[in-house]
């Protein structure tokens, strides 16, 4: 189960699922914007490949928009798993919790 923190105006979630993994952060809006996307160093020695900033731009985007959020900076760990559906998910429960919550947004 993914637990949901919040660090500012980042929300954050960890997921692990097997041999995969990821932490995610992210600072939502509600108008759209072009997001900054922030790669964290590797955490451990596992790598299971390159991470494309622009696809997991686009999964947590597709994710977000579920709930009619934009993100405005997106953090990842450099060698979590290149697993988009994940990160889309994630995105899904972030942008869930910034609208139950009622997190600040920009506007």
């Amino acid at each position: 189960m993914a637990m949901v923190r919040r660090k500012g105006d980042i929300l954050m979630v960890s997921w692990v699922v097997g041999p995969k993994h990821l932490w995610l952060g992210v600072k939502f809006a509600r108008k759209p914007v072009v997001p900054t996307v922030a790669k964290h160093p590797s955490i451990g020695n596992c790598c299971h490949g390159e991470i494309d900033q622009s696809q997991l731009v686009a999964a947590v985007v597709a994710g977000a928009s579920e709930y009619d959020l934009h993100p405005e900076r997106i953090e990842y760990v450099e060698n979590d798993s290149p697993a988009y559906n994940l990160y889309a998910h994630c995105a899904r429960l972030l942008a869930e919790y910034a609208t139950k919550d009622a997190a600040p947004l920009n506007h």
